[in-house]
């Protein structure tokens, strides 16, 4: 539901495109959400350690991360340890840093986890 111009709710409508997509979406057999942090799930600011994900996207973020069938990972060119340390990720996200050279991927990975 999304607000109308009076402030009520209405209906959310989807095209026949979006509604098709999300349609074979949740029929895949596990779903990869992998997201960039700076600037999509946290907004970029002046100093890169005070960067943090928005409520809604970290929200989300969580609630995707505990879904069945479903990984989740951030993606940042920042370090890895810098990554962990603004984004606070759900425990199972993957994290991938400094533009892909380190990588968390979860129990058993080669880099230090959470």
């Amino acid at each position: 539901m999304t607000p109308d111009s009076r402030g009520t709710k209405a209906p959310l409508a989807l095209t026949p495109e979006l509604r098709e997509a999300l349609r074979r979406i949740a029929g895949t057999e596990h779903l990869l959400v992998a997201m960039d942090f700076d600037g999509t799930m946290a907004p970029i600011v002046g100093r890169a350690q005070d960067a943090r994900p928005l409520p809604r996207s970290a929200a989300a973020l969580a609630g995707l991360a505990v879904l069945p069938r479903t990984t989740t990972a951030l993606i940042s060119g920042r370090a890895l340890a810098s990554l962990r340390e603004v984004a606070s990720p759900p425990v199972d996200t993957l994290l991938i840093g400094s533009h892909g050279a380190e990588a968390w991927l979860g129990p058993g990975s080669t880099e230090p986890g959470p």
